[in-house]
């Protein structure tokens, strides 16, 4: 319809069709059309400014950056990528079955990371580290890449560009993600094939959805989080069946070349261990604050509180109290991202380049929010809130602010304030719109 391009016809006009599609009720007032026109001169702004000022950022740092991060001195510097040399070493130490004392035949296994993982460390363990370390970059950027235009490629079109450029904007100025980059580390891949299983059970393809989500888990246990999403939230206990067959058949197949006893070993010594929070002052969680107080032995128990907390607030908004409230897209948008922020602010060990989870998430959501017209003030809460999770004082701060300032969990502060923005959504969503109306004629 060429009324879409331009706000004049509706102030007036000598087309007599565009008056009368002003009109009809089945479309809304006459403003409410011409501030949907509006609203689509204002996304196409964005998109121009934000695609700008990734450039821009491209230009003058991420070049510099990427550039010196691929460089063989430095890819190929076991020291830098010290993360993925870790899991390299993990990857040469199954190859050699380490794994197996000489003197008492007994079985160890010192690593975190499930024994399902062994293999596909394994696979690059057998090229040298330097041609590894390129495998594994080329390998997670390009499943991002995957989950970035999946998702978007879900979305309507004016949606579609929004979410792209907002993407592009937190990836170029994501500080988790340069760390994340740098150390080699696996975050960037789990969160994709995270992303990648919403896609696919968006599409309806629920069992390629669980198996996604089944390989996450079985290489970092944390995805399994999401169940609550896919399952609790959307209440689907036949994506909970399809995602244990799947587990079901990725271990059976893994003991064909993992033994058996590193399962059980692995389950009785390591899992209880990783309950347990770290006090370190890297470790940007509410568990971890907790135990750096001191009380370490509280945090198995607060994180599984707070997880069935979690769960029961999932599946209370989804009941018959919300049902006017299903239909409006955002609910899921909001959901999924709040179960990203959940699996980060009560993880164990989560350290600043854990925070990658959030882009894909974060810019699905605020996409939705530039859609939906929010209020200026909740949008602006929402931002704040965002651009902490990429915020880095060090080090050009450090030269304005104490040393001790260098340390303030940032991260942990933009999930303090998102995850309240989230529910506000939920429980009082009439708030927080510009136009309430809207919200009545969503339900």
């Amino acid at each position: 319809m060429t009324f879409a391009y331009g706000r004049a016809p509706c102030a007036g006009s000598s087309s007599n069709f565009l008056p009368e599609m002003c009109q009809q009720s089945h479309l809304g007032s006459r403003a409410d059309i011409c501030s949907n026109v509006l609203t689509n001169s204002e996304r196409g702004r964005w998109v121009v400014i934000i695609l700008a000022v990734c450039f821009w950022i491209i230009w003058s740092q991420w070049a510099t950056f990427f550039l010196g991060l691929t460089s063989w001195a430095i890819i190929s510097n076991t020291g830098v990528l010290y993360d993925f040399f870790n899991l390299y070493q993990d990857g040469r130490w199954w190859l050699s079955a380490a794994y197996i004392n000489p003197q008492t035949h007994s079985l160890t296994y010192p690593f975190a990371y499930p024994p399902s993982s062994l293999p596909f460390f394994g696979f690059f363990a057998l090229f040298s580290f330097g041609l590894a370390a390129q495998l594994w970059l080329a390998m997670s950027i390009a499943v991002f890449v995957i989950a970035l235009l999946s998702l978007g490629l879900l979305l309507k079109s004016d949606r579609r560009y929004l979410f792209l450029s907002i993407s592009a904007l937190f990836f170029f100025t994501s500080y988790p993600l340069q760390v994340e980059l740098r150390l080699g580390q696996i975050n960037l891949l789990i969160g994709s094939l995270t992303v990648l299983s919403l896609v696919s059970q968006r599409l309806r393809h629920r069992f390629v959805s669980a198996a996604l989500l089944a390989v996450g888990t079985l290489m970092k246990g944390p995805p399994i989080l999401f169940l609550i999403y896919f399952v609790v939230f959307r209440r689907d206990l036949r994506y909970l069946v399809d995602f244990l067959t799947s587990m079901m058949v990725i271990l059976g197949l893994s003991l064909f070349v993992v033994p058996i006893q590193l399962y059980w070993y692995w389950l009785v010594n390591v899992v209880p261990s990783l309950f347990v929070a770290s006090g370190s002052l890297t470790n940007e969680s509410i568990t971890g604050l907790i135990s750096l107080s001191g009380l370490t032995y509280l945090t198995p128990g607060i994180l599984l509180g707070a997880v069935c907390l979690y769960a029961s607030f999932a599946f209370y908004v989804n009941s018959d109290r919300f049902k006017g409230s299903k239909r409006w897209p955002l609910r899921a948008d909001a959901m999924f991202l709040m179960n990203t922020l959940a699996l980060l602010i009560l993880g164990s060990r989560v350290w600043s380049q854990d925070y990658v989870w959030v882009i894909l998430p974060v810019a699905l959501f605020l996409s939705g929010l530039i859609m939906e017209e929010m209020k200026l003030a909740y949008f602006a809460f929402v931002g704040v809130a965002a651009f902490l999770f990429n915020f880095n004082t060090y080090p050009f701060f450090a030269y304005f602010i104490p040393q001790s300032a260098t340390v303030i969990p940032m991260a942990i502060i933009g999930n303090l304030l998102m995850i309240p923005a989230l529910i506000m959504l939920y429980v009082r969503p009439s708030v927080i719109l510009r136009d309430r109306a809207r919200l009545a004629r969503s339900k």
